[in-house]
């Protein structure tokens, strides 16, 4: 028969992610892609912090290179995972990722322009995050601030570049630490002066 009344359309969540090959020794694995299934021109995303495959489940631990960005134009186009990448506006990075590997989420042109404009960490004080790989966001022009959870504890050269491409830009304006200790890239000299950079730790 029919109904009648008023409803609520309940929309699931309209992407799913790619994984790398489960570590069975420690149920560990790497989120290495999304595949973006909705119609709007960006979304926001939310990392889990573990995933089943198989009736197993996996600790989610590291963001895989390239895995919501990329260094070239290849990278970002054709297939559904790398026309995804493109429209991620935000994301949530779970405790459980202890590193983001390199050009995890980097933009390879203004053409092909990742629209990333806010990373937060999920119980940011239980963090586990230690490493933040080579270039991970490069040229992320919409990206204007970004804070380092505690247990951060290297940052490798570039991470947050606007890139060799003079057409890319950095929009990082305010980079904010919770650690006291970090190895900061060999290129950054001792005499740069930093704008925007401030410690929020106890």
């Amino acid at each position: 028969g029919t109904k009648s009344g008023t409803f609520d359309i309940v929309e699931g969540v309209p992407y799913t992610f790619t994984y790398g090959t489960p570590n069975d020794a420690d149920h560990t694995i790497a989120v290495t892609g999304v595949i973006y299934k909705g119609s709007a021109t960006a979304f926001d995303m939310v990392i889990p912090a573990t995933t089943q495959i198989g009736g197993v489940t996996y600790a989610v631990t590291s963001i895989a290179g390239e895995a919501f960005g990329g260094n070239e134009y290849a990278d970002l186009i054709g297939s559904d995972v790398n026309l995804s990448k493109l429209k991620i506006r935000s994301v949530e990075i779970p405790a459980s990722i202890k590193s983001i590997g390199q050009y995890a989420f980097a933009s390879y042109s203004t053409t092909e322009w990742t629209k990333l404009e806010s990373v937060a960490f999920a119980d940011v004080g239980n963090s586990q995050l230690t490493t933040i790989g080579v270039r991970a966001f490069q040229g992320c022009g919409h990206l204007t601030s970004f804070t380092f959870p505690a247990n951060v504890a290297t940052i490798e050269v570039a991470a947050f570049s606007a890139g060799n491409d003079a057409v890319k830009h950095s929009g990082i304006r305010t980079l904010t630490f919770q650690t006291k200790s970090a190895t900061l890239p060999s290129s950054v000299s001792a005499s740069l002066t930093f704008s925007g950079v401030g410690y929020d730790g106890e």
